[in-house]
């Protein structure tokens, strides 16, 4: 819960991906698991893929009242993730 409260999460929007970046100030000995992410795409996606670090997967996209988007699990302080269509 403490890794969740002290998490800074930011996404940048960059030739057709998504940039996020996730770092937290604690202690990475005791505070390094990966965190649920939620991140809207833009609606014309129809599929989604991930890539952080060595990992690239497919995600499915859901929808809800506020628009798309894919849920996924970012490790903090580590290379940024890329969403990408």
């Amino acid at each position: 819960m403490r890794e969740r409260e002290a998490a800074k999460v930011t996404a940048t929007q960059k030739n057709g991906t998504i940039v996020i970046t996730l770092t937290h100030s604690l202690d990475p000995k005791m505070y390094d698991l990966p965190l649920t992410l939620k991140t809207y795409v833009p609606d014309h996606w129809k599929n989604a893929t991930i890539t952080g670090g060595p990992t690239r997967r497919q995600l499915d996209i859901r929808h809800d009242d506020k628009g798309n988007y894919v849920l996924y699990q970012a490790k903090p302080n580590t290379a940024n993730t890329i969403l990408q269509p």
